[in-house]
């Protein structure tokens, strides 16, 4: 298990204006970053490779064919990420370039303010300050504080790795809050194939020797992504998440990375809720697509269906699937 440090010390002063000139002074400079910082090239083809490795998909010139469940294919850039390499005018001429057909490609754009319930967004944290203390104290609101610390008490032990047996741990915890979200699960395959294409951590949390929760961390360039994490509910009273969270953040730090991104939400949903009382910010994810409907409204009834399914079913249908659905 790991030991944590302590948590840094709440500042003795901490009027409303100081804490606003504290976030000023560690977003001043590095502000677009947070906006625009997107996956290195390097990054995108080993995920790329992973994916082909995993479901076998077929590659064209910059991106990867998917099959449909009815039949049909789509090309998708890279499938399960939130954005790529590309900036919006790449990834317009990409479109041009496949013409007609179904296609995919989503792109990052830092330049919308404003949003619309349900959009795309992903969620971003400044840590371009590399001070642990600037953003405990500086950027995370004090209720997320009050969550880390209660964590912290509860007795939760944390083991950080890439071992089968732990990711065997994170991948129950997930596949649990999955269901509970009416999502279906990748196959246990690709948790294993992750950390030989790109730079994995799995963190999870223990109570009494059980798995309460789980986050994984791949790292980047530029970028710190949490791409998935769960809990079980039964232990929300601890919030055991939380915990995770800030290590993982912690971690970030250490290695250097300016941005952590804690994944795509749909905006004003109950996840972007959470991840919005850590502080970050949301940066809108445009869907380029030969279909426009929003992900989150198409899947509604999938979902509200899928989630009332027993787990066996789930569990042995949900990785078959997911090979076949571009939107996740």
């Amino acid at each position: 298990m790991t030991e944590l440090p302590p948590l840094p010390p709440p500042r003795n002063v901490r009027s409303r204006a100081a804490r606003h000139r504290s976030q000023t002074q560690v977003e001043a400079v590095p502000e677009s970053l947070v906006s625009t910082a997107l996956h290195s090239e390097a990054f995108v083809g080993r995920w790329r490779n992973m994916l082909v490795e995993l479901y076998g998909y077929q590659q064209r010139e910059g991106v990867l064919l998917v099959p449909g469940v009815t039949g049909g294919r789509t090309a998708v850039h890279v499938p399960m990420l939130s954005y790529s390499e590309l900036s919006m005018s790449e990834a317009e001429a990409l479109k041009s370039r496949l013409g007609g057909g179904s296609f995919q490609i989503r792109v990052l754009d830092g330049t919308v303010k404003t949003f619309q319930p349900n959009e795309t967004v992903t969620m971003r944290l400044n840590l371009a300050s590399g001070s642990e203390d600037e953003v405990f104290n500086g950027i995370i609101p004090s209720k997320c504080r009050n969550h880390i610390r209660k964590s912290e008490k509860s007795g939760i032990r944390i083991r950080v790795g890439v071992q089968e047996d732990l990711i065997d741990d994170f991948y129950q915890v997930w596949g649990t809050t999955m269901h509970r979200f009416g999502t279906p699960v990748f196959d246990r395959r690709l948790f294993s194939l992750l950390p030989r294409h790109v730079d994995t951590r799995y963190l999870v949390g223990y109570l009494d020797d059980k798995p309460v929760s789980g986050v994984c961390l791949v790292l980047d360039e530029k970028v710190a992504w949490v791409p998935w994490a769960g809990s079980l509910m039964e232990y929300r009273n601890v919030s055991p998440n939380h915990i995770l969270y800030w290590h993982a953040i912690r971690m970030s730090l250490e290695a250097g990375r300016p941005v952590f991104d804690f994944g795509r939400s749909g905006y004003l949903a109950p996840t972007f809720v959470f991840k919005d009382e850590w502080g970050a910010e949301p940066v809108r994810v445009l869907t380029l697509s030969s279909s426009q409907s929003d992900v989150y409204s198409k899947y509604t009834l999938a979902a509200n269906v899928w989630k009332r399914l027993p787990r066996v079913v789930v569990d042995a249908v949900g990785p078959r699937l997911c090979r076949y659905l571009p939107d996740l």
